[in-house]
């Protein structure tokens, strides 16, 4: 299974939060940042794409990583 991704921007206060949640959650992440990586267009971080789906701004990726680390453990 593919692993979700975060992507972050320098500067973005909610962005660490996020990324420690998954960490305790059990939720692996690959992390790009928005200034490297932006195939959506996206214009906020932070946002985490799986499956073609997008979850954008810290609770809707919050509830992404509650529901991801139950279905994954």
């Amino acid at each position: 299974m593919k692993k979700p991704i975060l992507y972050t921007a320098r500067g973005c206060k909610f962005c660490p939060d996020v990324k420690s949640y998954a960490e305790l959650a059990g939720v692996e992440l690959d992390v790009v940042r928005l200034s490297e990586s932006n195939p959506h267009g996206l214009r906020s971080a932070p946002a985490i794409e799986h499956n073609g789906e997008i979850y954008i701004g810290i609770d809707d990726c919050a509830a992404f990583i509650r529901r991801f680390g139950k279905e994954a453990a």
